[in-house]
């Protein structure tokens, strides 16, 4: 015979209280998940929402107490350590971290200043700055060109502009450096080197 609903819950009761299965039930009641399917929800759910999922939101999502939640996340976390953490209440992945880094690389390029804080960073993504930090750290020269120093990220446009406005601002400015002017300009057309421009100025500045 076919068993009712609230006879199938009561079965399931009773093998948890026998210890003989280890399932989580759904806030619900309805329904139960196995541990190992709980972690596989949690997984899921964080890669639909593009690599970032605050752990309350998963909760919800999956239909579970937080607490089950809480302590799946140990396991989830030894079994993606490379490239899952916890921050701030959030599951992150390597996946969102390279999306920002996209997002960052666009901003640098599309703005012509060439420079963006890590401040700015940190408040518009919502994270620690010493996570933005290490974020870029593996990133620059990768899918971010630009150097990271103290806390902005700088392209080599941005420098070598640099290097410009400080022999204007230098007494000793003459035209002669008007050569090094033009290797800035071709700079931001051509990528040229950063090392191509400095020996243009040492040459300029020595004369």
């Amino acid at each position: 015979t076919r068993m009712s609903e609230t006879n199938c819950v009561e079965l399931v009761s009773k093998l948890l209280q026998a210890g003989r299965i280890d399932v989580v039930f759904t806030v619900s009641g309805r329904e139960y998940l196995t541990r190992e399917r709980v972690r596989k929800e949690i997984a899921d759910e964080v890669m639909k929402h593009g690599g970032r999922l605050n752990i309350v939101e998963a909760a919800a999502l999956i239909g579970v107490d937080l607490h089950h939640i809480e302590v799946e996340l140990k396991s989830y976390f030894e079994e993606n350590a490379e490239f899952s953490r916890r921050i701030q209440g959030d599951i992150i992945t390597d996946d969102y971290f390279d999306l920002c880094t996209e997002e960052i690389a666009d901003v640098l390029s599309e703005t012509g200043y060439g420079i963006v804080s890590l401040a700015d960073i940190a408040t518009k993504y919502n994270l620690p700055i010493d996570t933005v930090r290490s974020m870029l750290e593996r990133r620059v020269g990768i899918s971010v060109k630009g150097y990271l120093e103290g806390g902005s990220l700088y392209t080599e446009s941005h420098i070598a502009r640099s290097k410009v406005r400080n022999l204007h601002s230098n007494p000793g400015f003459c035209t002669a450096n008007l050569p090094l002017m033009k290797h800035i300009r071709a700079l931001d057309r051509s990528g040229a080197s950063l090392r191509h421009v400095e020996r243009c100025s040492n040459s300029n500045l020595s004369r």
